[in-house]
């Protein structure tokens, strides 16, 4: 305004911010890069776009990250944890860098990784987790306080070993299965059981059913009647 002088403010709570760092890998073009942040709004379909990007050599640019990280910190996003650990080698330095300028890494750093003194929402979020990255350690932690849980909540986690169920889940999952108390708990672990090929469950149902079940080209599929043990 006319007759008022104008003076700089003066540095009292300015925060200094260090310099992006350089990069080590190259960037994807524009429209790959965009084509990111136009998935942002999407479920499942970024997380896809991560993982087929993983491997390439190349980053997104920074200028379409802002939205993408902030993403990953986000509650409501059930995809959070595995969205972060594919996003962190697609970010690059400069991603990092920006993370930390968002004033979000300090809330990763916070996130409580002690199974010890998780609550029951953490250990499921750090089940799911450790499933997707290393499934022997996610069973290893599911056994360590198994019978401490109540019914409910051991069925919560439990659940999570649908992820990259596998051969070596049988054993804990069949103790579960003969041992447990809770109907409840006993029928998820029946479930899991029928999705290993090879378990002790599906075996003895492939014994039961064979002879017994036979193809026509006319009629189809047909079975006999099978009468079942009784204990």
């Amino acid at each position: 305004m006319a007759g008022f002088p104008i003076e700089p403010a003066g540095a009292e709570g300015i925060v200094p911010v260090e310099t992006a760092p350089e990069e080590e890998l190259p960037y994807f073009d524009k429209d790959r890069s965009q084509l990111f942040s136009r998935l942002h709004g999407t479920r499942y379909m970024l997380a896809y776009a991560y993982r087929l990007a993983q491997g390439a050599g190349k980053i997104i640019s920074p200028e379409y990250l802002q939205p993408l990280i902030r993403r990953t910190y986000d509650r409501n996003n059930p995809l959070r944890s595995e969205e972060r650990r594919l996003l962190k080698g697609l970010a690059g330095n400069r991603g990092l860098w920006l993370t930390k300028q968002m004033g979000l890494a300090g809330e990763e750093c916070g996130t409580t990784d002690s199974w010890d003194t998780a609550t029951h929402g953490e250990r499921k979020e750090m089940l799911v987790r450790f499933r997707q990255q290393d499934p022997a350690a996610a069973l290893e932690l599911l056994r360590k306080d198994w019978k401490s849980e109540p019914a409910n909540q051991c069925n919560e986690l439990l659940e999570c070993l649908r992820i990259n169920i596998c051969k070596a889940d049988g054993p804990f999952i069949q103790g579960v299965l003969e041992s447990d108390r809770s109907s409840i708990v006993k029928e998820t672990a029946r479930k899991l059981l029928c999705m290993i090929p090879d378990s002790a469950l599906v075996m003895r149902c492939c014994e039961l059913l064979r002879g017994h079940i036979r193809h026509n080209m006319l009629t189809g599929w047909s079975y006999d009647e099978i009468e079942y043990p009784r204990r």
